[in-house]
């Protein structure tokens, strides 16, 4: 008895879904479709914080550091000068009341220097106000003792 051999078929080549139109082929592209974004029923509320590099700042509350002024001394030249936290410096500094003695000096700066002329107590109300407008009063009793 003779062997019989097996005849494997080839599959068929499978058929392309691409059409031919005037002797060039081309395919049918086939799209996604996206489906549209759910929405909240309530809305997220967004902060926009500055960032300075690739850090973000953060703010805090504006605030006196100095508590209270030096006593200064009559005919005697001397410099302090009120310091402040938090906030977005610069800060920016004023008298809103009371007055200086004569022979002193405040700037915007924050700073109280000079020779004062005559002994005495007096009350000043200073401002304190950051770059963003945040502004913060306090008094200081400023103390001018004979030499």
């Amino acid at each position: 008895m003779a062997k019989k051999k097996s005849v494997r078929k080839k599959a068929a080549p499978k058929k392309s879904k691409a059409k031919k139109t005037s002797g060039k082929t081309t395919r049918k592209k086939t799209v996604a479709k996206k489906k549209p974004a759910k929405k909240s029923a309530a809305k997220k509320s967004v902060k926009t914080v500055p960032r300075i590099g690739s850090l973000v700042a953060t703010t805090s509350t504006l605030t006196f550091l100095t508590e209270s002024l030096p006593a200064f001394t009559v005919n005697f030249w001397q410099k302090t000068a009120i310091l402040a936290t938090g906030g977005t410096p610069p800060y920016s500094f004023r008298i809103t009341d009371g007055t200086l003695p004569e022979g002193l000096t405040f700037n915007s700066s924050g700073s109280l220097w000079g020779t004062p002329a005559e002994s005495g107590t007096w009350t000043i109300f200073v401002k304190l106000s950051d770059s963003l407008g945040a502004a913060l009063t306090q008094a200081f009793e400023l103390y001018v003792e004979d030499a």
